[in-house]
């Protein structure tokens, strides 16, 4: 088993404990997410605040590793899943219209493939390509996404969308207290516009990295082929 220069255990570094204890507690709180809203957020509150220290933890111990930052992307991952799927279930449960149970589904379902589609381009096109294949010849794109990785404004980025989801979910328990504070407070207004603005920087970050994906996986075919037409 792999071991740092401590002599300790990669896949027992500090942060990616927090990353097994992530993965528990999100499936902890299944049970609650269709009856018990206020323990089943409490769980995936405390899963989404292990995942932003994690980061830090690993760099204030020196325990950073490629495996930890994979346990860390993956974890996020289910955690956003989780409640999806449990706004799906809510949503296709509770709306009668057809039509809209479609528009439902297909919104929810599209955010969810959408972010794990995007990672999985990620780790397939990295895996078949050396380190210059991140630099792409969409500039722009470049750009975006150096923006949107900066610290603060990827947490906030990542929290609204995550917020988003919540405020979605917490509508089907209209009268939970923690629905009727939200609702009823002044600010509610600014919160939903923030949260859906989040949503789209996150929708557009993943599309982005897609579309940055893409032209690497092209790039290699490319090559590919100018290799062969040399060869012949």
């Amino acid at each position: 088993m792999s071991k740092s220069t401590g002599g300790i255990p990669i896949p027992l570094f500090v942060p990616n404990v927090l990353g097994y204890i992530r993965f528990l507690t999100i499936l902890a709180s299944w049970p609650f997410a269709m009856t018990d809203p206020q323990t089943f957020l409490a769980l995936y509150a405390t899963s989404y605040l292990l995942g932003a220290i994690d980061g830090p933890l690993a760099k204030l111990l020196n325990q950073q590793s490629f495996f930890g930052t994979q346990l860390d992307i993956l974890m996020s991952r289910f955690a956003t899943s989780s409640i999806l799927f449990a706004v799906l279930k809510l949503g296709l449960a509770v709306i009668k219209d057809e039509w809209e149970r479609m528009e439902f589904a297909f919104f929810f379902a599209s955010i969810f493939l959408a972010d794990f589609v995007s990672y999985w381009f990620q780790v397939y096109s990295s895996y078949l390509l050396d380190e210059e294949s991140h630099v792409t010849p969409i500039k722009i794109l470049q750009t975006i996404l150096w923006i949107l990785k900066l610290p603060g404004i990827a947490l906030a980025m990542n929290a609204m969308a995550e917020l988003y989801v919540v405020d979605h979910y917490l509508a089907f328990f209209p009268n939970h207290p923690l629905q009727v504070k939200l609702v009823t407070c002044e600010c509610y207004g600014m919160f939903v516009t923030a949260v859906k603005a989040g949503l789209a920087l996150k929708v557009g970050h993943n599309v982005a990295h897609l579309l940055v994906s893409a032209v690497r996986i092209v790039k290699l075919d490319v090559n590919q082929k100018n290799a062969e037409l040399k060869r012949q």
